[in-house]
């Protein structure tokens, strides 16, 4: 209607973005920006400016022609969108600090329940101590061995990679194995056992932690042993590894059999099966070079097959 937009103008537009409007006109240069402006009832609206000068064939500035484009809507959006990004930070953060203090919880449950088990195998030794019988002590040198091995998981359990899906911390089956064999070598006649790791980097989860802790010591423990029974140089093998979704175990050693250990294979046996069974394991064993050959295959808990 023939006059200058800045008639748009009202209380509240951006001083810079004004200020750069009539920078662009003095130099003669394009602009194009977005600006506050007010309706003929006072109402605000967001503008998309842009103003291009036009010159004729000797570059001398004839006029400027502006257009305008009412962007309120995407504005409105925006500031919507950055509303709702805003709450959901602060619902993260109010998760996140839940569960921190779910994985302190865990940690001092699991800290409580490692040294319970000291205590307990502690007892168990002092009493199988007392006792003359050689089978009642080899018994409960044996739980001894069983409660250590519980020890040893709830020691190792990783609680730092927990999230909101519910895992409550994860076991690395490298280092319990190792930890483990440590626990086991310091047992008399087992220092004479060559022992061969093959080790992968392999985690299970904290639901299947405490079964697989005591499967392996059940096989390893009787492997360890049996191979220091050998009048040459016992020999032992054991490899971990992930195969897709599940975790393979390979014990391999001198005298590594069902059968072996006479004063605990019933037990041991009733102990493998049952906790296979609870693992969703197959377990295999066959003859190999060095004697028997057991392989662990376990489903790993949590993950899509």
């Amino acid at each position: 209607i023939g006059r200058n937009c800045l008639v748009l103008r009202g209380p509240g537009p951006d001083q810079i973005v004004v200020s750069r409007i009539a920078a662009a006109i003095t130099a003669g240069e394009r602009i194009e920006t977005e600006i506050l402006y007010y309706r003929k009832d006072g109402t605000p609206f967001w503008n998309a400016l842009v103003i291009n000068p036009i010159r004729d064939e000797t570059g001398r500035l004839l006029y400027f022609i502006g257009s305008q484009v009412d962007i309120s809507a995407r504005q409105e959006a925006a500031a919507r969108f950055v509303a709702a990004e805003e709450r959901l930070e602060r619902v993260a953060d109010e998760l996140q600090s839940a569960l921190d203090r779910k994985t302190a919880l865990l940690h001092e449950v699991d800290h409580r329940v490692k040294n319970n088990l000291q205590v307990i195998a502690s007892l168990v030794h002092l009493q199988s101590r007392c006792l003359n019988g050689e089978s009642a002590e080899s018994a409960l040198s044996n739980l001894t061995e069983r409660i250590s091995a519980l020890t040893t998981v709830h020691r190792l359990l990783d609680h730092s990679g927990l999230d909101l899906s519910g895992d409550a911390g994860h076991l690395d089956v490298a280092a319990f194995t190792r930890e483990l064999l440590e626990d086991i070598g310091a047992e008399p006649g087992a220092g004479s056992v060559r022992v061969d790791l093959a080790l992968e980097p392999v985690t299970v989860p904290a639901s299947q932690a405490s079964a697989l802790g005591l499967l392996v010591n059940e096989i390893a423990g009787r492997a360890m042993r049996q191979a220091s029974l050998q009048s040459n140089d016992g020999r032992l093998h054991i490899a971990a590894r992930k195969a897709g979704t599940n975790l393979v175990m390979t014990i391999e050693g001198d005298g590594v059999g069902p059968g072996g250990d006479q004063d605990t294979s019933e037990l041991g046996r009733m102990l493998i099966n049952m906790l296979s069974k609870q693992l969703k394991a197959e377990i295999v064993w066959i003859d190999a070079q060095l004697g028997t050959r057991v392989t662990i295959t376990v489903p790993l808990a949590g993950r899509p097959a």
